[in-house]
């Protein structure tokens, strides 16, 4: 069972943005990998075969290359993250719009979150006070998990893409996240993606930790 409150942004989140920046050369590989295993997808495949592969590639990519650091997997309520208990941070995958990965852009989710995945990422609606969307939270946790969204837009058909990583903060009435913290913009326009490591890893099932979501409205 895992306890969800809403946090304050604090000094440790600060923290948390220094050393992904420092890592965000390898979250870019990661990310053009995964779409460069798209690549071989035809019309042949199923509807939506670009979609997932780049889905499936990208979360594994990131652990193969994160396991190193003392990220785990961790799948809640079928909600695949990539968590490091000790760092207080969880990798989150999101498609995003076109304003993606532009620092004076808005963006916001291609698709709606559901109730389920809003909880857990501890957004809000606009204009309505958290506890009263979640009146079920904890708030006697001592451990603190930030999630932190890897948004990307991607055009398969036009081969247009943009990318960035922060912290989703709320979403809009009709359930698209629409407001970020601490964006840090990728650049995933390199051709040519260079290999990374691939090899097999073992992950336990059960990662045994309260996990915390961000909850703020944007500065």
């Amino acid at each position: 069972m895992y306890n969800l409150q809403p946090i304050d942004l604090t000094e440790n989140v600060n923290e948390q943005e220094k050393y992904l920046i420092s890592h965000k050369s390898i979250i870019e590989r990661c990310i053009i990998n995964a779409l460069s295993s798209t690549y071989s997808i035809t019309d042949n495949h199923p509807i939506g075969a670009r979609g997932t592969t780049f889905y499936n590639e990208l979360i594994s990519g990131l652990r193969d290359q994160f396991i190193s650091e003392g990220f785990e997997r961790l799948c809640v309520n079928n909600i695949e993250l990539t968590a490091n208990k000790e760092l207080g941070i969880a990798f989150y995958f999101s498609r995003g719009d076109d304003q993606t990965g532009i620092s004076e852009g808005f963006p916001r989710s291609l698709r709606k979150k559901g109730k389920v995945t809003q909880q857990i990422l501890g957004l809000r609606e606009h204009s309505v006070v958290s506890l009263e969307l979640f009146p079920d939270l904890n708030p006697k946790s001592d451990t603190e998990i930030t999630i932190w969204s890897i948004t990307i837009f991607a055009d398969f058909k036009n081969g247009h893409y943009s990318a960035e990583l922060g912290i989703p903060l709320s979403v809009n009435r009709k359930g698209f996240i629409d407001s970020f913290s601490h964006r840090i913009m990728l650049d995933i326009n390199r051709v040519n993606p260079t290999p990374i490591i691939n090899k097999p890893i073992e992950f336990t099932e059960d990662f045994d930790i309260n996990i915390i979501p961000n909850e703020q409205s944007a500065a």
